[in-house]
């Protein structure tokens, strides 16, 4: 049923073919489409202009009867309200045979979710329609409220995505096993060498001990590989990372890279930093570098291991990884906010007939599949510690700004 009205959206179509028809178990709705698809006259109908794509209605007008095919193609039920040009004896549903109301120049229409009605208004002479106006129930209504309230406390998250926790020890601070380093290890060469040294933490400037890993190589190519993790449900995955060379090191020809196996073929994604062709410099201080990947393997039996490539003789210090999913560009975010704006413009000011299909859109649907419940709860925690330090601040920038003033005017005294 939905497939169906869902095509009679894109084209006035004359015949639809539904090979699934062979195995289908149509309900009494499904029966009553298709009824109403048989029953609308072949001769090419009128549109009706300016009423959004999910509710399209032809008009058919032949000796003195008009037909309206009248088409709701959302998930919600509707009223479509049409404004004819004279008036009309008596509405019909084709194919119920129910009465459909009429009052003056005014035709009501009820329109079940994925639905099509064909009606015929019968009058002295052929009628056309003025223009068409969609009205949604109470239920409806608070419906798409709720879940353009949803989708805003989900657009949160993106704002301050998270990191994924799969990397076992992401900022080494784990107790080493033999010589290795937990979580991690060292490939390719027997020239590389990675180990775990002392060193100032990135986004702080205590003093308390913190361990960072050095990777280093001596000759030709030296890896050092993560433990293996599942590829992100939301097919995308961004690497950041804070990297350091030593006191007088020359610039490492490094990558930072993320592998893994996608159609039966090695999957390789990396930037390149230092002295690797193309790459950002780095200095004695802590930088942070990120790798963006859009493309990531869909099957989710396939492990990914992020990686660094030393690529030639070199020396780098690495600290605090993270592994994000949810990361997006300022603009693609600000597209997003832009969006929910819309929707709840829409809500406000009562113009809802094209918010069921822009519920349906992209941005609703992914939000929906790939950020958590937990992940929104989290963002609402720090959305509300944000404006306690807002409001705090306020207050106390205040309270300076009248003790100010009183001083000024006991000084007047």
């Amino acid at each position: 049923q939905a497939l169906l009205v869902t095509s009679l959206t894109h084209a006035d179509a004359e015949v639809v073919f539904d090979h699934s028809l062979r195995w289908a178990n149509l309900t009494p709705d499904d029966v009553a489409v298709r009824a109403a698809f048989q029953a609308v006259p072949r001769a090419g109908g009128e549109p009706v202009a300016g009423l959004p794509a999910e509710f399209p209605v032809l008009v058919f007008s032949r000796e003195g009867k008009t037909w309206l095919a009248l088409t709701n193609a959302t998930r919600l039920a509707a009223q479509l309200n049409l404004r004819v040009s004279q008036p009309v004896a008596a509405g019909t549903d084709v194919i119920s045979g129910e009465a459909v109301p009429i009052a003056v120049n005014q035709v009501a229409v009820e329109l079940q979710p994925w639905s099509l009605r064909l009606v015929c208004l019968e009058g002295e002479s052929d009628v056309s329609v003025d223009r068409g106006e969609i009205r949604f129930a109470e239920e409806s209504v608070r419906l798409m409220a709720d879940q353009v309230a949803e989708l805003r406390r989900r657009q949160a998250v993106l704002d301050a995505p998270p990191a994924l926790p799969v990397l076992d020890n992401p900022g080494f601070d784990l107790p080493s096993l033999d010589e290795g380093i937990t979580g991690w290890e060292l490939v390719e060469t027997p020239g590389g060498r990675l180990e775990l040294v002392e060193a100032p933490r990135p986004q702080t400037e205590d003093d308390t001990v913190n361990r960072a890993a050095r990777l280093s190589s001596s000759g030709e190519l030296a890896t050092a590989r993560s433990n293996p993790f599942e590829p992100p449900a939301t097919g995308r995955a961004s690497i950041a990372v804070w990297l350091r060379i030593p006191a007088e090191a020359a610039q490492p020809p490094l990558r930072v890279a993320l592998e893994g196996r996608k159609d039966g073929e090695e999957y390789y994604r990396f930037a390149p930093v230092g002295a690797a062709t193309g790459g950002r410099p780095l200095t004695e201080g802590w930088t942070q570098f990120v790798l963006q990947v859009t493309d990531l393997p869909p099957d989710q039996t396939e492990s990914l291991r992020l990686r660094f490539d030393m690529l030639g003789p070199g020396v780098v210090e690495v600290d605090e990884v993270q592994v994000f999913d949810l990361v997006f560009a300022d603009s693609q975010r600000a597209e997003l906010r832009a969006l929910i704006d819309q929707m709840e413009h829409s809500l406000a000011s009562g113009a809802m007939a094209s918010l069921p299909a822009a519920l349906e859109g992209y941005w609703p649907r992914f939000l929906a599949e790939t950020v958590t419940e937990q992940q929104v709860e989290t963002a609402a925690k720090r959305t509300a510690r944000r404006a306690a330090r807002r409001t705090a601040a306020a207050a106390k920038t205040a309270e300076k700004t009248d003790g100010f003033f009183d001083r000024m005017r006991n000084w007047w005294r």
